[in-house]
């Protein structure tokens, strides 16, 4: 689809995490920061929209006074001494060498940014924060917030230039105290036809969304509506020792958060894809004995498919119970046992540890399902359907108003998998958790989506199975 804008309103905390794209030109990290999801909580919690929290903490390490350089002229220090035998100076140093900061470039490939402010969501601390924080390269000014009462809620902190304008670059620099960042909502100067969010990182499964406040995380994502959710999850919780009657109830569980956050928003789960032993990785030109051997032999290269088929036949049963349609997308490889096949195709569409695919088959099947909810290539390209809800695509100069599609925010929440990952679109895959909709390396920066967008129609309202 030739001349359609795409954007996103949330950048999530997943800078700490491997192998995940996230929606900026670049970012810097320091040493000293973990990440913490939603789903190991053991009870429920406030949430942000990412489902998950980057934390570090500032803490004051002495350093040598012969360490500490003054600049050549400086007037003396106010205050000279203090009681504990340090100067204002020394301690500033102390601080600087343990500060963790993260910092982060919002411009696109043009180096020019549309972003016109940031909500930064964090988790409200037992002791007093103090962060400095600069914007677009200007000098750091700190702020302290004041310790909570009761700690753990998530608020939020907006964040604009001095005189208006575009944010370019933010630094943020934990000063004293715990910080846990949870995201930031991002508002531009002109809202995108399409608004994509991927949320997902490795390892992530469904039962992030069992554990969330829905009251909390609804009011939090209060401005930024979505027409369309999509939830892909399933080949984690297939790992392991896999109880089909507890994963039910916790997905169970999941979807009536989900529903609390989103009641009327048409929503789309996408199951896990086909899975082969796994246990060892196999040659391709030894791939087809997997239908050969013994009885136990077969038994086990078809474990964890069969768990699969297991899950797929859950999530169409549960999700009808709360109004989401279902893709099977191990059917749509072919069934059980096709990760065989798939990691003999040419090019292999199966990774060779036969629980990911490849960039192949990630978008093999990113088209399969775009034209099973009717966002294939064919038909009229103008038009979009998914469920009862269409809207036109304009195909003329996307600089003229009147010719603009109509804005449309689309969200998937889903996991994923390899270093590639995610459906050929931000549909994560077997490893990420997420909530997206757009081609995978879109999900690195908006000018990238485009170039991926136009074998696909774009949709709006509930998804269709026909």
């Amino acid at each position: 689809m030739e001349g359609v804008e795409v954007g996103t309103s949330f950048i999530p905390p997943y800078m700490s995490r491997r192998w995940v794209r996230l929606p900026l030109r670049a970012f810097c990290l320091s040493e000293g920061w973990s990440f913490k999801a939603t789903y190991q909580s053991e009870v429920e919690i406030e949430a942000g929209p990412a489902l998950g929290e980057m934390r570090s903490r500032a803490d004051v390490v002495p350093v040598p006074l012969e360490g500490v350089i003054a600049q050549e002229g400086a007037a003396p220090i106010a205050g000279g001494i203090d009681q504990e035998g340090t100067t204002p100076m020394v301690r500033e140093a102390e601080r600087l060498q343990t500060s963790p900061f993260l910092s982060l470039d919002l411009r696109n490939e043009e180096k020019q940014s549309d972003v016109t402010g940031l909500r930064m969501l964090y988790r409200a601390a037992p002791e007093p924060l103090e962060l400095a924080l600069s914007v677009n390269h200007g000098p750091e000014r700190r702020i302290r917030l004041d310790a909570a009462t009761p700690p753990g809620a998530v608020v939020g902190l907006f964040l604009s230039p001095d005189g208006g304008g575009t944010v370019s670059t933010l630094m943020i620099r934990i000063v004293a105290g715990d910080f846990a960042l949870l995201g930031f909502v991002v508002e531009r100067e002109t809202a995108a036809a399409l608004t994509v969010d991927t949320l997902a990182f490795p390892g992530a499964t469904v039962r992030g969304w069992a554990q969330v406040n829905p009251e909390r995380l609804a009011a939090l994502m209060g401005g930024a509506p979505y027409d369309a959710v999509m939830l892909e999850y399933g080949t984690n919780e297939a790992a392991g020792d896999f109880d089909a009657s507890r994963y039910a109830e916790t997905l169970d569980q999941a979807l009536v958060k989900l529903r609390g956050v989103f009641p009327e928003v048409p929503c789309l789960l996408l199951g896990p894809p086909d899975r082969g032993g796994g246990e060892r990785l196999l040659r391709a030109d030894r791939v087809d004995r997997a239908d050969r051997g013994s009885r136990t032999e077969r038994a086990l290269r078809m474990r964890h498919a069969l768990i699969h088929k297991q899950v797929n036949a859950i999530q169409a049963r549960i999700g009808a119970r709360h109004g989401c349609r279902n893709w099977d997308w191990q059917q749509a490889m072919g069934g059980a046992g096709s990760a065989y096949r798939w990691v003999r195709t040419s090019p292999p569409r199966m990774a060779r540890d036969l629980i990911h695919l490849t960039s192949e088959g990630y978008r093999h099947s990113a088209a399969a399902l775009a034209n099973r909810i009717g966002w294939g290539s064919g038909g009229d390209t103008g038009r979009v359907s998914v469920g009862g809800v269409t809207g036109r695509v304009a195909a003329g100069d996307p600089g003229s108003r009147s010719d603009r599609p109509p804005i449309i925010h689309l969200t998937v929440v889903g996991e994923g998998g390899g270093s590639t990952s995610s459906l050929d679109w931000c549909l994560a895959t077997p490893d990420y958790s997420g909530w997206c909709i757009w081609p995978r390396t879109g999900c690195f920066s908006s000018h990238r989506r485009l170039a991926h967008l136009r074998p696909l129609q774009i949709g709006m309202g509930s998804p269709s199975t026909r």
